[in-house]
């Protein structure tokens, strides 16, 4: 992720993409602690200074302020693509402040989807509340979750049982090269280019495209 963050700081609408760390969720909610999605809690302050450090922008010195110019930046055009681990499968959401809707990927998911099926909801919920809460400190007035929808896109999905870390990583790295996640993917040509692309110390975006034509 971090070297993704790197490769592709920018989106199509000329907004910035963040990378949240894995361990974003499970802090926001517990996730590592529960037995159910009932068991779910929620503590902005785990993730507070992080979040803050992660999407304000930076002024003089070591200050992080909110300022309607750099923060209203960040609303219209941002993309977050934010890591799921729940129990011990992953998934992945994605954030588009621009439309207002976010993108719940997974490898296992059957066809048919809802906002309330499996956890859905409450993962969407959980990170729309976080970000009100980054609005309200910034004096920017409330996020309106009724304005706000859930999307579940089509993707490839898995074959086995241990590769849904491979196909979301997978998901975030063809989103941003602008391939469609609905196309092939092959886990041991991922691993190889995950594996290749952390020695390089680079994203090999080319072979991505490679492997997935």
């Amino acid at each position: 992720l971090a070297l993704l963050s790197r490769k592709f700081p920018r989106n199509k609408s000329h907004g910035t993409n963040f990378f949240f760390s894995s361990f974003f969720m499970d802090k926001l909610m517990n996730l590592s602690k529960m037995s159910s999605i009932e068991d779910a809690g929620y503590n902005y302050g785990a993730v507070r200074n992080w979040v803050e450090r992660m999407l304000l922008p930076k002024q003089s010195g070591t200050t992080r302020r909110y300022t309607r110019n750099g923060f209203g930046d960040f609303i219209s055009s941002a993309v977050l693509y934010i890591p799921i681990n729940w129990g011990a499968h992953w998934i992945m959401a994605t954030v588009h402040m621009d439309q207002h809707t976010i993108c719940i990927y997974d490898s296992l998911s059957p066809t048919t989807r809802t906002f309330d099926d499996s956890g859905y909801g409450t993962f969407g919920l959980a990170i729309l509340r976080c970000l009100n809460e980054l609005y309200e400190e910034g004096k920017l007035g409330e996020l309106d979750v009724h304005d706000w929808t859930c999307h579940f896109p089509s993707c490839a999905r898995q074959t086995n049982d241990v590769d849904c870390g491979v196909f979301m990583l997978a998901y975030i790295h063809m989103l941003v090269c602008g391939i469609s996640p609905t196309s092939c993917i092959e886990g041991q040509c991922w691993r190889n280019l995950i594996l290749n692309s952390l020695v390089a110390g680079e994203i090999l975006c080319r072979q991505a495209e490679k492997n997935n034509h």
